[in-house]
């Protein structure tokens, strides 16, 4: 059955309402609604100005969801009809609600559906406000079109993946690591250098890097005075939970705006040099724009990271 707005409607516990409406935040990384009802005036007009001069800051307390923000015009609910709920945020407000509180007036209202939210899929951890670990990449960053195309790989083309290089910055407080991975299908491929420009190699490039590592290892001395196997511990458990971040020299990544979805989300590594693209194949990823998507070459190395933690451990050495 095709997602609708009516099915959505029916989700968020709204069926009785008539009029239901709902906006979008433009400049919110995650793609979070606000759907609107009024319960005390339920055939009463919810119109752009009603919803602007009605204070709504406080329901998104505790929540850290954007408080300022600009939002899409309002449109019925019934004539939304989203390809995916999978990663998509829903508050919904009853404006008489936020009336009623106004009116100190709330004690039971607020035990109905006012200022509830509905979190469809893992959100990446935003709502922590912490950033991206490996885990969030692979079950929220993989789309269908990426899925498709690792599997080609992986049943008729070339896998290979090799850990080159690893750095260990304790001022900047990362643990850097850089891998060869070797193209599906040709000898000899373009790659995008840091900056833009273009080059040819016979391996692409896929580098990662770990934030705040200190609360995982402690210090690079104390880390080097613990048993082989609390090292090992130690860096599954940073593979598991640690912020990370994520570049590719795959011309892909530059070309289809993974890499300018990266810079505006921050989880880049380096910073996009340009130019902007239209968002065009961020629909064709995930339908969003900006999106969070990677590359088929990085699911490989985030693949294998769990497996390797031994030779991080022996490369740190």
């Amino acid at each position: 059955m095709a997602l609708t707005g009516e099915l959505l409607k029916k989700q968020l516990g709204l069926n009785k309402f008539k009029i239901v409406r709902i906006q979008r935040s433009i400049d919110c990384p995650i793609p979070f609604y606000r759907v609107f009802v009024d319960s005390r005036r339920p055939n009463f007009p919810l119109t752009n100005s009603l919803v602007n001069n009605t204070p709504l800051g406080d329901i998104y307390n505790g929540n850290q969801l954007p408080k300022e923000s600009s939002y899409t015009p309002l449109m019925d609910l019934d004539m939304f009809n989203p390809t995916t709920l999978n990663g998509r945020i829903f508050i919904v407000i009853d404006l008489a609600g936020k009336n009623l509180i106004d009116n100190k007036m709330h004690e039971n209202l607020l035990k109905g559906f006012n200022n509830q939210l509905y979190i469809y899929g893992n959100i990446y951890n935003l709502l922590e406000g912490s950033g991206f670990t490996i885990d969030d990449f692979k079950k929220n960053a993989t789309s269908q079109l990426t899925k498709k195309h690792f599997k080609i790989r992986q049943s008729d083309g070339d896998q290979g993946t090799l850990l080159e290089e690893i750095n260990w910055n304790e001022e900047k407080d990362t643990l850097w690591l850089k891998f060869f991975v070797m193209p599906t299908f040709d000898k000899q491929v373009p790659i995008m250098t840091k900056d833009g420009g273009e080059e040819t190699d016979n391996h692409y490039i896929v580098e990662i890097i770990f934030d705040e590592v200190k609360q995982f290892l402690g210090t690079k001395k104390e880390f080097l005075e613990l048993s082989k196997k609390d090292q090992i511990i130690k860096i599954r458990k940073l593979i598991k939970e640690g912020e990370t971040r994520i570049w590719s020299d795959d011309f892909s990544w530059w070309w289809q705006g993974g890499f300018e979805n990266s810079d505006k989300l921050n989880y880049n590594i380096y910073p996009f040099p340009g130019p902007n693209g239209k968002g065009i194949w961020s629909k064709r990823h995930k339908g969003e724009s900006p999106a969070i998507y990677i590359t088929k070459h990085m699911i490989e190395v985030l693949q294998i990271l769990p497996a390797i933690a031994d030779e991080i451990v022996k490369e740190i050495k």
